[in-house]
């Protein structure tokens, strides 16, 4: 898995497992097999293609979006969470503004 401590400027497309400490400005997105683990801060919106995972720990600036794949919340959505599909699990705790 690669982990990822520092800044990453605009938008990332995840393909690989991604352990995300520390900052994305804007958009990421998830495509299938691969799992985003957002334990800092994504800047802009989450997006799940079907067939990811994602779980957020840290914050999300903006909202998240599943079209298809599993995403567990027990951190910050400073946006709305969208379910097109796939499963959606917010854990005690979590925080969702939208």
């Amino acid at each position: 898995m690669r982990e990822e401590d520092g800044t990453i400027e605009g938008d990332l497309r995840v393909t690989e497992d991604l352990e995300l400490n520390g900052t994305l400005t804007k958009t990421a997105t998830v495509a299938a097999g691969a799992t985003l683990y957002v334990n800092g801060t994504v800047g802009g919106d989450v997006v799940l293609e079907r067939g990811s995972s994602v779980v957020v720990a840290g914050t999300v600036s903006g909202s998240v979006i599943n079209r298809g794949g599993s995403l567990r919340v027990s951190g910050r959505v400073a946006g709305k969470i969208r379910r097109i599909s796939g499963t959606t699990q917010l854990e005690p705790g979590a925080i969702v503004n939208g």
